[in-house]
Parts: structure tokens; C-alpha cells; sequence
């Protein structure tokens, strides 16, 4: 805490945080960001003082807090492997976010701190487990709420919050559907019924890039779109793609093709927002099936074994509101951080997709019991989100595993826990 504290304070804002505080200023909420943060980031304020600090300073607490209290729950059970708990924060894949307002390390930490007091208080009376359960589901919902694309990972942590001491295979799939309506609903409620959030149709950034992916591989235009010069065809299915990013076909170079889709003229012509876009992203994909495939597989390459963004760098992207200026010492750390994203395999979303799955086959293995239930629900979940970019993937930056790696480190050190104690001696409760 202190280390993250001495070399990120007060934090760093990025754009995606800098929308959703003036929203929240404003008391006018869009749906593209979670509404939920900004109304908590300004009440945090006076108490934590203005600006990132706010939400820099207890997300970090939630880190090591979770981290402790993992420590805890394996220290019951055994001793060396419980040290090992402590050190996944300093892993320089977990370590290295901590200090960036992101809604994916805000809910990686609330969902871990959730699993952590679940874990503790598994072999405890039916009080504390109640009262830990409670806390816990507080903390899964506010997670979920800040990251609601994460719908598919949440199911198998929900259901390990309620059934902590067992895992169940049944369970999982007789409820998957019901927990994903239920929580897209109760999404719904937050976003749009409480915060009454005006829908900026972020989904249809999907059908934007999959139709320019589209266009790129079938080389041919497959927007609504027939008044493009031959000229500016040939720029959209060359250069306005990046398998890296959606919002390529916003950048200056492409600025015609964004303009375009969104110009409302005649009024009620708009096409991004509306069912003729949605449309003509699934005629696309039903006339072109291996240019759709080429598209999202290279979009999947891309977010597991390129060099994504790691750190912000407030410079480069020109947002400049609560100016990061880091020490001598963050400077050095920033140019580490580099060098391995460059240089080794820490960075890379393969590596803890795999990691995660291991982690899954080796718990799936094990007598039942409150070990195999948290290993599995967080591998599970872990696996599950990842390869939800998949299908659903507009951009490929390191943050977008983050979850995957916490956790996949947090899992893989259960399993060697559950290793050494069943070489000492086998106890069935686990």
C-alpha cells in the first residue's frame, strides 16, 4: 500500500474516468461509462480530497485488504504458501495498475476483496458467514456495476459468494441463464431506473468495428453506405482498421467515416444508434462468415500477445485535467513496467488465459469443499471473461485482462496451497 501510495498519489485520471466525474458533477449520467462510479467518486471527496485521490486511495486499500485477508484464510490451513498470497500484489502485472483510475481495477479489486472475505469466513458460524456474505455481495454488485460487460464472469463468482463451501457443475449451468437476466436487469435498474443514464448505445461500437474489420477482410464496403468516394472505400477497408481499436475510424485519417455515421441529416438519418446499423452488422456477418472470423480472431491475437498500453501516459493521450507528475522514482518504474511489457511475458494476455485454465483443470480434480469452490469460481470466471473479447472485444489494452491476471494468480496460489497441505496430510473440509 505504502509503496503504491509513495509512487502513484494522487492517482492517475484517465479519459474514461475524467467522463464519468464531470458527469457525475453534472447529475447528467450516460450509460458508455458506469454511472455508479462517478456518484461514489464525489461523495468520496470531501472525506479523501478532490480529484483521483478520491478513488486512488481506498482502491488500493481494497487491494492490499484483500490480499491480507487471503493471507489469512490460507494461513489457517497452511503456512509458506500463505506468504505467497501477500506477494501476488507485488507481481508487476497486478502491482503496475493500481495507481490508474480504471473501472477494471476498481471492480478486479472490490470482486477480490469479496472472494477473500468469503474464503476467511467459510469454516466460520453461521453468523459471520451470513454478515461476510452480505459485505461480500455489496462488494460483487458495486463491481459489477462499474464493469457490467464482465455479465458472463460474474455468474460463476455470484454463485461461489452464496455457496462457498461447495462447487457445483449442476448448479453452474442450471443457473447461468437465469443470473445473467438477472443481473443485465438489475443492471438495468441501476443505470437506468435509479441514475436515469441516457442510453449512448455503446454497443454499436461493436458493430462499427466488426463492420470495418469486415470491409477490411472481405475487401469490399459492407456499410450502409453508398454516396463514399472509391477513394475513401479503399481508406475504409485499409487503413480506418486496427485490430487494436475500434475507435480507429475516428482518427483524423478516417474522420470522413465517422462523420458520416454519425451525421444526422436529414434529422432521424443517424445510423450509429440505430436498427439500420445493427441491421447491416448482421447481414455483414451472415454474407461474409470468414472475414467476420479473420476480423475477431486477429482483434483476439492482438489483445493476448501484442505489447498493449500498460500505463496510461497522461501526454501522449493529451489528457491533461489532474496532471500526473511523477517522481524520480515513478519514472523508473514506468521504464521497467516498459521494458518487460516489451520484453517478457507479463503483460500478455496468453499468459494468464492459460494460467487460469490450468488453475481450472487442477481444481476440477479435487474432493469438494471450500478450496475448490473459490479456485474454480475464480478460474472459472477468469477464463469465462477473457474469452468474452472474443466475440465482444472493441479494443486490446492490457487493462482488459486485468481481472483474468489477479486472479489467476490469487487461484494459482490455492492450488499450491491445496498441494502442500494434501502432501502433509489430506483433510476432507477442503
Amino acid at each position: 500500500f505504502a509503496l503504491a501510495y509513495h509512487l502513484f498519489f494522487p492517482g492517475i485520471a484517465t479519459h474514461d474516468a475524467i467522463v464519468v466525474y464531470d458527469q457525475a458533477y453534472a447529475g447528467k449520467f450516460g450509460d458508455w461509462q458506469p454511472p455508479l462510479l462517478g456518484c461514489l467518486w464525489i461523495r468520496l471527496e470531501p472525506y479523501l480530497g478532490y480529484g483521483p485521490q478520491a478513488l486512488f486511495v481506498p482502491t488500493i486499500a481494497i487491494v492490499w485488504a484483500s490480499l491480507f485477508v487471503l493471507f489469512l484464510a490460507l494461513r489457517r490451513l497452511t503456512l509458506w504458501p500463505a506468504w505467497l498470497m501477500l506477494l501476488v500484489g507485488y507481481v508487476p502485472s497486478t502491482f503496475a495498475l493500481t495507481g490508474i483510475i480504471w473501472r477494471d481495477v476498481i471492480f478486479t479489486a472490490c470482486w477480490m476483496l469479496a472472494i477473500a472475505l468469503t474464503l476467511l469466513s467459510s469454516e466460520q458460524g453461521r453468523v459471520l458467514r451470513i454478515l461476510a456474505m452480505i459485505l461480500a455481495l455489496i462488494l460483487f454488485f458495486f463491481g459489477f456495476f462499474i464493469r457490467p460487460n464482465a455479465l458472463f464472469a460474474a455468474v460463476p463468482i455470484l454463485i461461489y459468494l452464496i455457496w462457498a463451501r461447495s462447487f457445483s457443475w449442476k448448479r453452474l449451468v442450471f443457473l447461468f441463464v437465469p443470473l445473467v437476466l438477472a443481473l443485465q436487469l438489475a443492471s438495468g435498474l441501476v443505470n437506468y431506473g435509479w441514475l436515469n443514464a441516457n442510453r449512448e448505445q455503446a454497443v454499436h461500437s461493436i458493430f462499427v468495428f466488426d463492420l470495418t474489420g469486415i470491409s477490411h477482410f472481405a475487401d469490399k464496403n459492407v456499410f450502409p453506405i453508398d454516396d463514399w468516394t472509391p477513394e475513401e472505400v479503399e481508406k475504409v477497408k485499409t487503413i480506418c482498421y486496427e485490430p487494436t481499436y475500434w475507435d480507429a475510424i475516428w482518427w483524423p485519417r478516417c474522420s470522413f467515416a465517422m462523420a458520416r455515421i454519425n451525421r444526422d441529416e436529414p434529422p432521424g438519418t443517424k445510423l450509429f444508434g440505430s436498427p439500420v446499423l445493427q441491421k447491416a452488422w448482421m447481414s455483414a456477418i451472415l454474407a461474409n462468415p470468414v472475414a467476420y472470423v479473420e476480423h475477431r480472431f486477429n482483434h483476439f491475437r492482438a489483445l493476448l500477445l501484442e505489447n498493449n498500453m500498460i500505463l496510461f501516459d497522461q501526454t501522449k493521450s493529451g489528457q491533461f485535467r489532474f496532471r500526473f507528475i511523477g517522481g524520480v522514482d515513478f519514472t523508473r518504474f514506468q521504464f521497467a513496467v516498459d521494458w518487460m511489457g516489451a520484453n517478457t511475458p507479463l503483460f500478455r494476455g496468453l499468459t494468464w488465459l492459460l494460467l487460469s485454465f490450468v488453475c481450472l483443470v487442477i481444481s476440477a480434480t479435487w474432493r469438494n469443499g471450500p478450496l475448490k469452490a473459490a479456485t474454480l469460481g475464480m478460474s472459472i470466471s477468469a477464463f469465462v471473461y477473457t474469452m468474452t473479447y472474443l466475440g465482444f472485444g472493441v479494443a486490446a489494452e492490457y487493462r482488459y485482462v486485468y481481472w483474468t491476471t489477479f486472479s489467476s494468480l490469487v487461484s494459482a496460489v490455492l492450488v499450491l496451497a491445496k498441494w502442500v497441505i494434501d502432501r502433509r496430510a489430506p483433510v476432507e473440509t477442503l
